[in-house]
């Protein structure tokens, strides 16, 4: 260990010294923004679910996601306070992280790599505090892919180790494929990479390509019709009209003006790696490069022109980090001077410690929100009142931001005070048209989601749940802020 930290290693292990630290702020992060991770939106939603059914909890086939749910799940069978669920939960994401860059850098030995992960951390920021989101989980997972695909294993004679690079390569593609659409950009990105490497045999080439096209075959049999994958679908016609209007779309708006804020790194990265490849007159890696950024580029602007949140901009993007910084540090770190390297690893420090600092700025929201269920819930229990609803226009004026799970971010967080004080607070989208809705003041029900709205309270988990048999009453709130109830 003191070898470790000597000078000369000191030295040269720093992209691993970089790699350590930069996980255990993301592990502190976790644990200190722990509840404005897990009580919000989707990740409220599936949790709520796990611990309902005790049992893996995933949407539009997308299995991948059952690895983030192991050590939650863990908790949740072993009957652990709600807190350590809740933790565990926030907890898993960044573990599955980090033991991919292990796997990637100790395994594999593949650094370079390790350091193309690290740069996930800068294209962060609201996308931290929307925990489950999978395009931050493909980022490890295509990485690692592309790690194993060049890795020693390639290169094994034997039919034993041939067999392990090829199941151990379908096992990480289909990891990749069932967590997300975007996924079909990184295989074929990750495949083009392949087929462009020199080093490998043309039958090899074609084995892995053939691996990739039955994935792909089997991901599309498997995508349900009318679902979130199939959402964004456009015909040739539409995409080829807002192409020509590419300047007059939401989203790149929002691009050039978070431009300044981080993307200018890879875009920066790209643009040395193309300089690159002209000098040495490497025109197939730069059409390749070059023109598949500029594919999803063109792709991501044209599909995400809906309106959309930051955090569903902001994850569209992501994958920019990979595309962009993958072939700079293929094709162009190993080649830079002893004296350029220590001023990437010093810029790249900068960027991440500034990345952290900026995704601890984004928390203030999510922390005010919190902080005002909370105030909800301490008049709940203090009205004994447990199931409250409010109109989406009151809670404007109270909630900084709508959000359609709060029936379920509310009980989560009520329960894990105590599990006495567990509070049902659900906000209508309209309240009015559905005052005569005999549900609403049905005892034997709580309020959920806004396409579910009505769920069992005999069936909500003995072990993390109380709530009494009452009728829903609205919550209001007046001009000097103070709560009142009435009845529907």
């Amino acid at each position: 260990m003191l070898n470790f930290f000597s000078k000369t290693n000191l030295n040269r292990n720093k992209d691993l010294l970089l790699g350590h630290g930069t996980f255990f702020i993301l592990f502190i992060f976790s644990i200190v923004f722990v509840n404005e991770r897990v009580l919000y939106m989707d990740s409220a939603y599936q949790l709520f679910e796990m611990i309902q059914g005790r049992g893996f909890q995933q949407n539009v086939n997308r299995y991948s996601m059952y690895l983030a749910e192991l050590l939650p799940l863990l908790a949740i069978n072993l009957n652990l306070p709600l807190k350590v669920v809740v933790l565990f939960y926030s907890l898993s994401f960044t573990l599955l992280a980090y033991g991919f860059w292990l796997l990637t850098t100790y395994v594999l030995k593949n650094r370079t790599v390790g350091i193309v992960m690290l740069f996930t951390m800068i294209g962060m920021r609201q996308t931290f505090f929307h925990t489950i989101s999978e395009t931050f989980q493909l980022m490890f997972f295509a990485a690692f892919l592309y790690a194993w695909l060049h890795s020693r294993f390639a290169e094994k004679k034997e039919i034993g180790g041939k067999l392990l690079y090829y199941v151990a390569a379908v096992c990480v593609m289909a990891l990749c494929m069932f967590i997300h659409p975007v996924a079909l950009f990184f295989i074929a990105f990750i495949a083009g990479v392949y087929v462009l490497n020199k080093n490998y045999a043309a039958k090899q080439k074609i084995a892995i390509l053939l691996l990739i096209t039955g994935i792909f075959i089997l991901k599309f049999l498997t995508v349900e019709s009318g679902s979130h994958d199939t959402d964004y679908n456009m015909g040739i016609r539409e995409f080829l009209g807002h192409c020509a209007n590419l300047h007059k779309l939401g989203s790149t708006n929002w691009f050039l003006i978070h431009f300044i804020d981080f993307y200018w790194v890879p875009c920066l990265l790209l643009v040395l790696t193309l300089i690159q490849y002209v000098r040495k007159k490497q025109w197939l890696n730069f059409l390749f490069f070059g023109g598949f950024t500029f594919f999803f580029m063109l792709v991501t602007l044209v599909l995400y022109h809906i309106p959309d949140s930051t955090i569903g901009r902001e994850r569209s993007f992501l994958p920019l980090m990979f595309f962009c910084v993958l072939p700079f540090m293929r094709d162009v770190f190993p080649h830079i001077s002893v004296k350029k390297n220590k001023v990437f690893f010093i810029g790249l420090t900068c960027l991440i410690i500034g990345g952290y600092i900026k995704i601890a700025v984004a928390a203030v929201p999510y922390s005010k929100r919190l902080e005002k269920i909370e105030e909800i819930v301490v008049f709940a229990n203090k009205e004994n009142q447990k199931k409250l609803v409010m109109d989406k226009e009151m809670s404007h004026t109270f909630i900084p931001f709508y959000n359609w799970a709060t029936g379920f971010e509310s009980m989560m967080y009520s329960a894990m005070i105590d599990i006495d004080s567990t509070v049902n607070f659900y906000i209508e989208e309209d309240l009015n048209a559905q005052r005569e809705n005999d549900n609403f003041l049905n005892e034997d029900v709580y309020l959920a989601v806004p396409w579910w709205t009505f769920w069992k309270i005999k069936d909500l988990n003995p072990n993390y749940f109380k709530l009494p048999k009452q009728s829903a009453k609205e919550l209001i709130v007046d001009d000097k802020g103070k709560f009142a109830v009435k009845d529907l």
